[in-house]
């Protein structure tokens, strides 16, 4: 029994000693703030903050995990946003009363470029669900595009 209760009595003081830790180091308080508007979507900003957390102090895992979770989820970002530009591309070629054999081939190029760069978005357990499902879409699209293009070429 008094065995539990020095073992309850150190995770206590681990723990406040930890949290006063936490509160005085300017570093960690950069990081839970980086992890704060990484947890909101805004990546840039998250990756700024850690960065400038690392080069307080180069051993803080919470902005390193930050700063790593922020460039993948960047990735993914630009993957959906070039996804977005180049399906509007398509969509004004596709607008036309007719679509000549070049038009066809810059479709099917564009195509090409999206299904190829897709495996290389590398998730984690922490990256957006949200930002993979769209990812994800926008690779099923191209691949549905480029198969009916291919036919018609």
């Amino acid at each position: 029994m008094q065995a539990k209760l020095y073992i309850l009595i150190i995770a206590v003081l681990f723990a406040l000693v930890s949290l006063w830790y936490f509160s005085f180091s300017s570093s960690y308080q950069k990081s839970l703030q980086a992890r704060w508007y990484y947890f909101t979507g805004e990546y840039e900003y998250a990756l700024k903050i850690a960065d400038e957390a690392l080069k307080m102090e180069p051993y803080n895992r919470m902005a390193m995990t930050v700063v790593t979770q922020s460039r993948t989820a960047m990735k993914f970002v630009k993957y959906n946003n070039q996804a977005k530009e180049y399906l509007d591309k398509i969509e004004l070629i596709v607008s036309k009363k007719r679509i000549e054999k070049s038009d066809k081939i810059r479709i099917k190029f564009m195509c090409d470029v999206m299904i190829e760069q897709y495996p290389y978005l590398v998730s984690t357990v922490l990256t957006d669900d949200s930002l993979k499902e769209e990812s994800y879409n926008y690779f099923l699209q191209f691949k549905q595009l480029h198969a009916k293009i291919t036919e018609s070429l």
